[in-house]
């Protein structure tokens, strides 16, 4: 074989084994939707999700151990020392193949028995304090 065509055949060789490496399963996809997340999580794909709810902006990214991590971006609040409180602080939480609960997307604390981290703690802190102020409203 000439030099010339050895060198264009291995230059393509590299260029398949290269974009095979990019598309193995530890690569991360991006869904846009809530939907597309719990399908992902479902099967424990790599995936990452951004949402934006009412008290906030969340990120969560689920990992190939059927993990997933739930982020808090920015927290609505107008009281500056809540807010430092939960921004930028996450946890991680563990589920069963399959069994990935949408709801877990809608609720900061749902499912926080099986999670752990900083934003976890910080909920758990906030939780009395907050069951107090409601009750102090119903009576």
């Amino acid at each position: 074989m000439k030099p010339h065509k050895l060198g264009l055949l291995l230059g393509i060789i590299s260029m398949v084994i290269i974009a095979g490496c990019g598309n193995q399963s530890g690569s991360v996809s991006t869904c846009d939707t809530t939907d597309c997340f719990v399908a992902a999580a479902n099967t424990c794909s790599p995936t990452v999700f951004t949402s934006t709810e009412t008290f906030g902006v969340v990120e969560f990214s689920s990992a190939s151990d059927c993990t997933y991590m739930k982020k808090m971006i920015s927290f609505n609040s107008e009281a500056p020392s809540l807010k430092s409180m939960l921004d930028g602080k996450n946890m991680t939480c563990s589920y069963e193949r399959g069994a990935f609960d949408s709801k877990w997307l809608k609720y900061l604390i749902l499912g926080a028995e099986k999670c752990n981290g900083e934003l976890k703690e910080r909920l758990g802190e906030l939780l009395p304090i907050y069951v107090a102020k409601t009750q102090d409203t119903t009576t």
